[in-house]
């Protein structure tokens, strides 16, 4: 990924023309292909190591308690762009204050990747509707949207990866078919679950259902016996394996968030995935 950053810095500079007019206005419009290109790769390269790392049982969930109501207005900001863009109608039900102990990264992840899939597969003037609430001990979040929907012999197969559903508006569609395989998995991973409902011509209902609150202990008990073994006075024992070695990055790779940074005479924080 990171060759990729210096085009889709240097290509943002020059379609912005930051230092002054470059010339003929179809220069600009090549280095916005050049950078949306790059983003499309970036998102794909992304995608790609993410699943990687779940299949190769190495994607860490990291924690903590998130309130939904803030993940779920930021992932909308995000996307309401691109909602507005092909005038989709974006409807958006959520508790206040709903809470769960989960990983933020990947429920947000989540959360963009049904919301993505929606705009995407959603007409023109289309509707789409995201509604999260309790449901007994489980958060359920509901993705809907009223666009081409899915041949009822293709939903067995999405949520694997690489794998979408073929007709003719996909396929003027860029995607890597990853988007769902990921979501699905990062829903497994907090023991919870992902379903597609769907009629072609009709639209989608994509449901995630995840727990609301921490696992129990006793549902671990190896765990459990080593916190036991540590309150008795053991020493808890070392790791099998050792901690992964840092990655080397080459010096000579200007990093993206310099490059408008310096060019505007200011200073981002860098976002890592």
């Amino acid at each position: 990924r990171t060759p990729l950053n210096a085009i889709m810095g240097f290509s943002e500079i020059l379609a912005q023309e930051t230092f002054g007019p470059i010339g003929k206005k179809e220069y600009c419009g090549y280095a916005k292909d050049i950078h949306s290109s790059g983003k499309y790769l970036f998102d794909l390269i992304t995608d790609i190591l993410d699943m990687s790392k779940i299949e190769a049982g190495r994607y860490e969930l990291e924690c903590s308690q998130a309130d939904l109501s803030e993940l779920t207005d930021e992932c909308v900001r995000i996307m309401a762009l691109k909602a507005s863009e092909k005038d989709i109608e974006m409807k958006i039900s959520v508790a206040r204050g709903l809470k769960i102990f989960g990983d933020r990264r990947a429920i947000k992840q989540i959360l963009i990747n049904l919301m993505s899939n929606a705009v995407k597969f959603t007409g023109e003037g289309g509707k789409i509707s995201l509604r999260v609430r309790q449901v007994r001990d489980s958060v359920v979040i509901s993705m809907k949207d009223n666009g081409v929907g899915i041949p009822h012999g293709a939903i067995s197969r999405l949520g694997r990866p690489f794998e979408q559903a073929a007709n003719q508006f996909t396929k003027n569609h860029q995607g890597s078919g990853l988007g769902l395989a990921i979501s699905r998995s990062l829903a497994e991973l907090h023991n919870g679950s992902l379903r597609i409902y769907s009629r072609e011509g009709t639209g989608t209902i994509v449901t995630v259902r995840l727990p609301v609150k921490k696992r129990d202990e006793e549902n671990f008990p190896v765990e459990k016996a080593v916190r036991e073994n540590i309150d008795n006075g053991a020493t808890e024992p070392s790791p099998e394996k050792p901690a992964p070695a840092p990655v080397p990055v080459t010096a000579n790779q200007p990093r993206p968030v310099a490059f408008r940074a310096a060019a505007q005479g200011g200073r981002r924080t860098a976002r890592r995935r």
